[in-house]
């Protein structure tokens, strides 16, 4: 573990004003900006013994007690006390000199490779400026070697001392090894070098091509032979076929083969068959590949010369071009410096051989030797300088590159880098309390590997007495809030934990003695902390010599936070809510507010509610406030009115003649206003006339009664309107027949009541009442309701005279066609007229009616009943008793003129 060191500058300065107290100070806590150009830096200054309130005025623009995101400079503040007294203080922010940079460079891996082969790199990545130490891909060291095969993106990411992070991405192409092509030629391996160094542990491949040359071919091949000799430092039983082709032809042989027959059909293409033998002549230590063409119908070589497997070459396709395979391995007591020669001799049908280029290689036997230099067995440094030496075989290729491989506490050995041959020292940050075991394995330009798995150097790194304050606490919290104090300790049993409110002038404990297991520590911040700025110390109990602390932690009390007094408002007004007192807030609930995190709130009153304020000031404090809103109602009542048009009506002190709404506002006791909505329409039934209502059949006016052209065509609208109307005097009625329904109800009658007086006998159009003739204008009241003839479906009475008739007059009309024929007592009697009222019948023809009952013409009863009868003819009427007249129940019946009964003796 390392030692990390952590610090705070603290100013004290006396204040020279005398109105201050003697030992008025002021201190203050900063933190350098970590990263150079960065804002991250912080000032909090403390002022003790002065009388509140403190004013700040900066050098650089407002600020308070603390400042933050600042930039490295000097910062200076004048102070001021209540009493006018101050000083000045000025705080230098710091900030690495350099900025922290990773740069990467691409190094080629020396080394042999095979044409088309990728050519490996080395890439470095180095770290600078910033804070040391460096960790680069979370390892420490101020560099990093890794090595690519392959074209990639590359990223290394550096973090220095401070924490500062910078990352850098790069693409690393890697090529491969170029070689020209020269056909009738062999190819070997490229090995590394100008001597073209191979591993005796090697397997070497091979590729012989061969081409039917245009320039001197003129028919296409027929037989084609290729001899390889091979090196006597070549091992013949590794002899191992590969793939053969020629044009676009391409023939894998099965792995692991040194022997190989095969016929191929090529009769589509060249019109032969094609028989290929290959393998290993182990007399004569000789390679060979015999390619002869054979005629399908002879099973000969053809004898036509311009048929074969191999035409002339077109150097645009290569169809005259073909190559063969093979492996070999060094024979396993080669030395190194020995060599490995390969050529291949190449024969077309009678021709003679092409010998092919020589194909050199050098062998590098053995592989490097090494050596890691001891360390000592233990030691309380924690970086470890790890060295070593080592050298190749005498005459080999040179070493490429070093592996280190470390263990740490006896865990199983890891790769922990790869370095260049030019380098032979590495540094490596350990950790206190750690074991380490290392050894260092070499390997030369050709691969060849030192074996080596046991340790050459180990050390232990003694363990150091440490105390560290492992969590990041707040710059601010607010009083009740619980921080989390955890701690990691070296060599230490117990700790004491302990804080102060004055910079470490006086202390008061958490925890004594506390056993380091016990780890973390939860402090519940008290309300006595409000508003002051706690420093938190740990210590070795039985030393105070190793201490760690944490930055200041100011405490913050609870924001005052106010909704605003309660109050209220009336339905539909609108009110503004304005909190005060932090700097979030949160209404709820949300009805009939706009944004629920808004200081000020537009609020129209709809219901009554009880809304909750939650506020937060710029620490994360958090206090709550509530306000009742009352919301009373605006009472609204409606009353409806009917006139007739031209009437008006009294509203509000007004009289009021049209038709419509008309609002009258009043003040409600909660001094909300209260609106008496008046609605006046037209009444469906209006008299417009005069004392006389006119009824003719035969009218086609507006059918109102009002006049003769615009007279009722119904006799039961006039009767409708006299009982309504009081206006209406009289009722005169025009010749012609009158029912009382027009469907089939015969429980329909023409009902006079009050003082209803109606005249018939007009012929329509008279001035005055003496003008009518009833003997030639004839009216006529007719029961006869549904089917003419068909007497079932008459009134039961086609005249009643009800109980509430003080004066009703019926003159000059014909009352016929009543059928009573209904319930006993009812409807079985009174079938012309039913009078229970005080009437007078004049000029009136009673006839045919009838009733299963009595009284066919008249029924007069009861105690309210007088009628008269005055110049009136009865006739023709049928009744079971009485047909004509019957009186009863109390009835006065008063018979004047020349009333008769013309059929009838009673």
């Amino acid at each position: 573990m390392k030692n990390l060191t952590r610090y705070s500058i603290y100013l004290v300065v006396m204040l020279s004003c005398l109105c201050f107290q003697s030992n008025a100070q002021i201190s203050y806590n900063k933190k350098d900006v970590k990263c150079r150009g960065g804002e991250d830096g912080f000032i909090e200054l403390n002022i003790d013994n002065v009388t509140p309130p403190v004013m700040y005025a900066w050098s650089d623009g407002p600020g308070g007690r603390t400042r933050s995101n600042l930039s490295a400079g000097t910062y200076t503040c004048s102070v001021t006390d209540a009493t006018d007294c101050g000083s000045t203080v000025s705080v230098t922010i710091t900030e690495p000199q350099k900025v922290l940079k990773v740069t990467i460079r691409v190094e080629p891996v020396s080394g042999k490779y095979a044409c088309g082969e990728n050519i490996p790199v080395w890439v470095i990545a180095e770290a600078s400026g910033g804070t040391h130490p460096y960790k680069i891909n979370g390892a420490p060291g101020v560099s990093k070697t890794i090595k690519i095969s392959h074209s990639q993106w590359v990223t290394f990411n550096v973090k220095d001392k401070n924490g500062c992070v910078v990352s850098k991405k790069r693409v690393v192409l890697v090529g491969s090894r170029f070689c020209p092509k020269d056909p009738n030629d062999i190819l070997g391996p490229a090995g590394y070098g100008d001597e073209e160094w191979v591993s005796k542990n090697d397997t070497l491949n091979y590729t012989v091509r061969f081409e039917n040359d245009a320039t001197f071919a003129t028919a296409p091949a027929q037989r084609v032979f290729v001899t390889h000799q091979l090196d006597n430092n070549i091992n013949p039983y590794s002899f191992r076929l590969g793939s053969f082709g020629f044009g676009d032809h391409i023939f894998d042989v099965p792995p692991g083969m040194s022997i190989y027959q095969k016929r191929i059909d090529l009769t589509s293409e060249h019109n032969v068959f094609l028989d290929v033998v290959a393998g290993l002549d182990v007399v004569n230590n000789q390679a060979f590949w015999s390619f002869i063409a054979i005629d399908p119908l002879t099973g000969l070589q053809p004898t036509d010369p311009l048929v074969g497997f191999l035409p002339v070459n077109d150097t645009l396709t290569g169809s005259g071009e073909g190559f063969v395979s093979f492996s070999i391995r060094p024979d396993a007591t080669s030395q190194t410096g020995d060599t490995v020669v390969a050529r291949a001799d190449i024969i077309f049908d009678g021709n003679e051989a092409i010998a092919t280029n020589v194909w050199t290689n050098l062998i590098d036997a053995l592989p490097p030797t090494t050596m890691m230099d001891t360390l000592p067995p233990q030691g309380t440094a924690d970086t470890l300088l790890l060295s070593w030496s080592g050298s190749d075989d005498s005459g080999g290729s040179g070493i490429r590159e070093f592996e280190i491989y470390m263990s740490r506490d006896s865990a199983p050995f890891i790769n922990l880098i790869t370095i260049p041959s030019d380098t032979f020292m590495y540094l490596y940050q350990g950790d206190y309390g750690a074991d380490y075991q290392f050894y260092i394995v070499g390997i030369d330009n050709t691969g060849n590997r030192e074996s080596k798995s046991s340790t050459e150097a180990s050390t232990y790194i003694l363990p150091q007495k440490d105390v560290r304050i492992n969590s990041t606490l707040p710059d601010y919290a607010c009083m009740g809030d619980t921080i989390m104090i955890d701690w990691s300790t070296v060599l230490v049993d117990s700790v004491n934990i302990v804080f102060s409110l004055d910079s470490g002038v006086t202390f008061q404990s958490l925890a004594i003695g506390t056993d380091t297991t016990q780890s973390p520590l939860l402090w519940v911040l008290p309300d006595t902390l409000s508003d002051q700025s706690v420093r938190i110390w740990i210590t070795d109990s039985d030393s105070i010599s190793i201490v760690d602390s944490t930055m200041f932690i100011q405490v913050k009390g609870f924001p005052i936070v106010n909704a605003g007094p309660d109050t209220s408002l009336c339905k539909g007004d609108l009110i503004y809510l304005i909190a005060s007192g932090a700097n979030d807030y949160i209404w709820s609930p949300q009805i009939g507010l706009n944004l629920e995190t808004k200081a000020i709130q537009g609020l129209t009153g709809d219901s009554t509610t009880m809304y909750n304020l939650a506020g937060t000031d710029v620490f994360g404090c958090q206090n709550t406030d509530s306000i009742h809103i009352t919301v009373f109602p605006l009472p609204r009542d409606t009353v409806l009115h009917e006139i007739c048009l031209g009437d008006s009506i009294l509203i509000d002190g007004n009289w009021i003649d049209t038709l419509g709404e008309v609002e009258v506002i009043e003040m409600s006791l909660q001094g909300c206003d209260s609106t008496i909505v008046h609605i006046i329409s037209e009444k469906d039934t209006c008299w417009y006339g005069g004392a006389v209502a006119y009824v003719d059949s035969a009218a086609t006016g507006a059918n109102d009664g009002t006049t003769w052209v615009d007279a009722f065509d119904d006799l039961q609208d006039a009767l409708t309107y006299a009982r309504i109307f009081s206006e209406i005097e009289e009722i005169w009625v025009a010749d012609g027949t009158y029912t009382p329904d027009t469907a089939s109800n015969r429980s329909l009658s023409f009902t006079l009541q009050d003082s209803m007086t109606v005249y018939g006998g007009f012929a329509g159009g008279e001035a005055n009442i003496g003008e009518r003739d009833p003997l030639v204008n004839i009216v006529q009241l007719n029961g006869d309701l549904g089917v003419q003839g068909d007497s079932t479906d008459n009134a039961f009475h086609v005249v009643n005279v009800l109980s509430t008739c003080s004066d009703c007059v019926l003159d000059g009309v014909v009352i016929t066609m009543g059928y009573a024929n209904g319930s006993a007592g009812v409807d079985d009697r009174g079938a012309g007229i039913l009078v229970e009222g005080k009437a007078t019948l004049r000029n009136v023809i009673i006839e045919h009616n009838s009733t299963t009952g009595s009284g066919a013409a008249v029924f007069n009863t009861g105690n309210q009943a007088v009628l008269v009868v005055d110049d009136c003819i009865l006739r023709l009427n049928t009744s079971l008793i009485g047909q004509n007249v019957i009186n009863v129940n109390g009835a006065v019946l008063k018979v004047r003129n020349s009333t008769r009964v013309e059929d009838d003796d009673d």
